[in-house]
Parts: C-alpha cells; structure tokens; sequence
C-alpha cells in the first residue's frame, strides 16, 4: 500500500474502517431523513429543535461516562450490541412511515434511543484501533478515519437528498437500514477486543480522573474545545436548512441535499 494508505495492509482495520463508514453514512442520511419528517409532521422549527435537543442531552451525558465503560468491557460487542440497538429504533421509524402512522412523539422516543447509544458506537471503534495496526500506522489510522467521517458528512446527507425524489422518504430510510446491517456484518468480521491496561480505579474515580488529565493537559483540553466548537455552531444550521429549503424556498429534498 502507499504510505497514506498504510493502515489498510491490516484486513482487520479494513473491516472496522468499512463498519464506520456505512454506518456513518446511514446516519448522516437518517439525520436529514428525520429533519424532513418532522418539519413534515409538524410545520414547526421548535418541533424540528426539539427532536435534535433529545438527541443531543443523553449523547452528551452519556459521552462523560462511556470512555470509563469502554475500558472495563469487550469491546467489539459493546459496538455490535450499540448498531443493533440502533438498528431496531431506525426499523421502527421505518415500519410506522410505510404503514402511515408515524407520529411526532415516535420521532422523540426513537431519537432518545440514538442519542443514548452514540456514546458507545465512535470511542468505541477508536480504541480498537491500535490493536489492529499497532503503533507504527497508528497516525495513518486515525487519518483514515478522519477522512472516512467526512466523506460520510458530506456524501450522507448529500445522497439522501437526492435519493428521496427517486425512491420515495420510505426508500431513501430503508437504504441506510441496508447500510446498518452492512456495518453491523463488518464488525463480526473483526476479532474481539479487549482493552490492553485494565485499570484499578473505582468507576466515578475513573470517570474524576479523566476530567483532571483534561484540565491538566492544556494542549488535549483546547484541542476538545476547538473541536466542540464547530460541530455546536454548524449541526444547528444544517438541521435548520429543512425550514429554509421547505418554508421559504419551496425547492424540496435535492436542493437540500445539495446544499
């Protein structure tokens, strides 16, 4: 392999790369999804706030604890289990629109579902990661990864936009269920994975510690700013951009897509 492509000689991190991919990409496209129906069930941009809010509290109650979890547990079937879990919430979602009786209280519930489990699905895949390449392709690892999110941030929501007109809202959502249980076929093919240095410390000791290495660790604490930041500033414009391209452009799903 070229040296920027190192980390895929390991056909394990092929696997873990492909399972974050697809899954990603789905839920991209699902986020998008779920903006329309709402705003379609509803008419209201505080209906369309509120089922990102829900998302957003468990997701980020969850993410000061799971790290703590993550390295007390096996983790390839703590991810496993997590895309299931999701996997089942999304088949729901999917069953009610294609019956007609979607409802916006399902949204909520189904959206809580997603945001408790999202703590366990990304750190989760990034602690396995050394074990596959090892030190030395750790770097060109973690890039990969990067680039992998990105192309699905953008392709994710991109596509969906332009899937909808050709194969229906109900088409579009059962596409990226396909692309969960691809991700979820993915992850069997990797090997188990145990954290290396079990540690010693109690659970809300572990969790303490971790927040006085960040405040001590100036360097790690403003690189978890600068990287909260963006995503606070700009997942609140993509979500509205429903609103805009529904309410006052009129232009529909693909130019929502596009944008």
């Amino acid at each position: 392999m070229p040296r920027s492509f190192a980390a895929l000689e390991s056909i394990p991190f092929r696997w873990l790369i492909s399972s974050l991919g697809t899954f990603f990409l789905a839920m991209q496209g699902q986020m998008v999804v779920r903006s329309l129906l709402t705003y379609e069930l509803t008419g209201s941009p505080f209906a369309l706030a509120m089922v990102n809010l829900v998302v957003a509290i468990p997701m980020s109650i969850g993410l000061l604890f799971s790290g703590t979890i993550i390295d007390r547990v096996e983790q390839r079937n703590l991810t496993i289990i997590s895309q299931i879990i999701v996997l089942i919430n999304e088949l729901i979602v999917f069953l009610l629109l294609v019956s007609g009786k979607l409802e916006y209280w399902h949204l909520l519930a189904t959206a809580f579902v997603l945001g408790v489990n999202f703590p366990f699905l990304m750190p989760t895949r990034t602690a396995m990661i050394y074990p596959l390449v090892g030190r030395e392709k750790l770097g060109n690892a973690m890039a990969l990864q990067a680039t992998s999110l990105n192309i699905a941030r953008i392709v994710g929501p991109a596509g969906i936009g332009l899937l909808i007109p050709l194969i229906s809202m109900a088409g579009a959502y059962l596409f990226s269920i396909l692309l969960y249980v691809f991700s979820i076929y993915a992850m069997f093919m990797l090997p188990k994975s145990y954290p290396e240095n079990r540690t010693k410390k109690g659970f809300m000791e572990d969790v303490t510690y971790s927040f006085k290495y960040v405040v001590r660790n100036r360097a790690i604490f403003l690189c978890l700013i600068f990287g909260l930041l963006p995503m606070l500033l700009a997942i609140t414009v993509v979500n509205l951009l429903v609103v805009f391209t529904e309410s006052i452009w009129g232009v529909g799903e693909t130019a929502l897509g596009i944008m």
